[in-house]
């Protein structure tokens, strides 16, 4: 999926990735404490749930991080606003499972599960309520702007 992603973000509102990937992860953690507290949960419902965890994941992270400029009114707060996303990001890293533990250790797995499921709420809501500039969908290149008789024009261009 990373493959792909960032050419998804281009081509999609970034937003709309970013909450379809946020409820994905929603469903899956809700599923997961589901399985955990009825007893069902197998090695396998783990694997499936983690695949699509990932994927999900995949999706979501180069649409956060170019959602960023478009979050920005001034470009001249944009190099502190990446800085903070990145500090944020890499905090939630270090903290979330230490916050996952305690919460293991006191309430027990299934409802870790279901606050982690619980905790993308109010980003969705969030997302939801935030005001973006309209979605302008890149045009697609005609192919004889990019190949030319003699080949591609580009790499021609950069040739020493």
């Amino acid at each position: 999926m990373a493959l792909w992603s960032g050419s998804i973000a281009d081509r999609f509102p970034k937003r709309s990735i970013i909450v379809v990937a946020q409820v994905v992860m929603m469903v899956q953690a809700f599923i997961l404490a589901t399985l955990t507290w009825t007893g069902a949960v197998q090695v396998w419902h783990v694997m499936v749930l983690a695949m699509v965890l990932a994927a999900a994941n995949a999706v979501d992270m180069p649409a956060r991080q170019a959602i960023v400029v478009e979050i920005i009114a001034g470009k001249e707060d944009l190099t502190s606003a990446i800085g903070l996303n990145s500090a944020v990001f890499n905090a939630a890293r270090v903290l979330g499972p230490a916050i996952a533990g305690v919460a293991v250790a006191t309430t027990g797995e299934g409802m870790a599960f279901f606050l982690n499921g619980l905790s993308f709420v109010a980003v969705i809501i969030g997302l939801l309520l935030m005001r973006f500039p309209p979605f302008v969908r890149p045009r697609a290149r005609p192919p004889s702007a990019h190949i030319s008789s003699r080949g591609c024009a580009m790499c021609a261009a950069s040739r020493w």
